[in-house]
């Protein structure tokens, strides 16, 4: 079997990498790597040093990308980690270049102190590395007739009154107005440390979006809102209230030529839910992404902080044993590593989905009597994922 070299890419490896993502990924003519992903896309050493890759002949035959992504879970700083980019070119399949990718950035996530990690991907590929389909995210759709019912009383219920917005289209080097919208999108209970205001923007205009801030009649910026170039799709979201967020939704459907929006939400945006499930067409539950958990006892603490954050939880614990990790108790709003016996004893894979779902836990394994109340009241811990912040 060949020994591979995996190599750290650089900036002198920019147009090579590029021009690799975009034929392995068979991108469209018009769209590029480059404008799907512009945070990703520096012509510096920092940016192009989170590629790994593996040269044959002198070309980059494989790569993968491992993009450290720090979080803020009510109030405590957590390192995410997107593994992604994944990819080899058809002439070089199968030689087993990915596999010796994928273990080398796996150590990569311990070097830089990772307390999990991300990808999206098949399930069952990615299984072996530690990775699960888990978390939550509701897609809702939400259609011009909704909001004729809701405003014309059909649907009954306190109504919001109409909120008079307008939107305005925001540029890269609109420096204040993206502080003020950073700061919107940092004052929820989970959010991602994007970096400068120049950061904030590439991620939040990735994937094709276009970010646009709502100005109330006083000529305040109260939110702000990334959207496709046809206005159905909303990308992320984010307001001063979960009321005027809601307006915010409507006014956006009402002010354009598209007969219904379509945009996900997390398990901590509990009040926006309340009032899209009054009023939307329909709400899907769906995995959020595929998740690989690293420092169980720090992750789990943080989404447990979450969780008592929105909800009123029952006395109780529980000790979950994790095969190869050790054994959590969670008790309160805290989560700590014990040596008391395991009340069940869960594989890596099971117990990333026990813990978060998208199902309940019942829906995966048998639960011991005695902790089974504990555990319906307690889990899914509400790990969710902004789709503007997929690499």
């Amino acid at each position: 079997m060949n020994e591979y070299f995996v190599e750290r890419l650089n900036a002198g490896d920019y147009d090579e990498l590029l021009h690799f993502m975009n034929t392995v990924y068979n991108i469209p003519s018009g769209k590029s790597f480059e404008s799907e992903l512009p945070k990703m896309w520096r012509r510096t050493d920092e940016a192009m040093g989170k590629h790994i890759a593996i040269r044959i002949d002198g070309k980059i035959a494989a790569t993968v990308g491992i993009y450290p992504l720090p979080i803020i879970i009510a109030g405590q700083k957590v390192l995410f980690s997107t593994v992604g980019n994944v990819g080899t070119l058809p002439e070089f399949r199968n030689l087993g270049l990915m596999k010796t990718l994928m273990n080398a950035a796996m150590k990569e996530l311990e070097t830089i102190g990772a307390d999990a990690s991300r990808l999206g991907g098949e399930r069952q590929r990615y299984n072996r590395y530690g990775y699960e389909t888990a978390g939550m995210s509701f897609r809702y759709r939400l259609t011009k007739k909704n909001i004729i019912s809701y405003y014309d009383g059909t649907i009954s219920g306190e109504r919001l009154p109409r909120t008079a917005l307008r939107f305005r289209s925001v540029k890269r080097n609109d420096t204040e107005t993206l502080k003020t919208l950073q700061a919107l999108q940092q004052q929820g209970l989970m959010y991602m440390l994007r970096g400068n205001e120049t950061d904030f923007f590439d991620t939040a205009c990735s994937w094709g979006m276009q970010l646009w801030e709502a100005i109330d009649e006083a000529g305040n910026i109260v939110g702000y809102l990334s959207a496709s170039a046809d206005a159905a799709t909303i990308g992320e979201q984010y307001a001063l209230t979960p009321g005027l967020l809601y307006s915010m939704l409507l006014s956006w459907l009402e002010l354009h030529k598209t007969d219904e929006l379509h945009l996900l939400t997390s398990p901590h945006d509990t009040a926006l839910n309340q009032h899209l499930n009054k009023l939307c067409e329909e709400c899907k539950i769906e995995p959020s992404s595929n998740f690989k958990i690293i420092h169980w006892d720090k992750v789990v603490d943080a989404l447990l902080k979450l969780k008592c954050s929105l909800a009123k939880l029952p006395k109780g614990s529980l000790n979950v044993g994790i095969k190869g990790y050790g054994t959590l108790h969670l008790e309160g709003d805290c989560c700590v590593r014990t040596d008391c016996k395991e009340d069940l004893m869960l594989d890596q894979l099971t117990a990333t989905r026990f813990l978060f779902g998208p199902q309940s836990p019942e829906q995966y394994l048998e639960i011991p009597e005695p902790v089974r109340g504990y555990c319906s009241a307690l889990l899914p811990l509400p790990l969710g994922w902004n789709n503007q912040e997929r690499v």
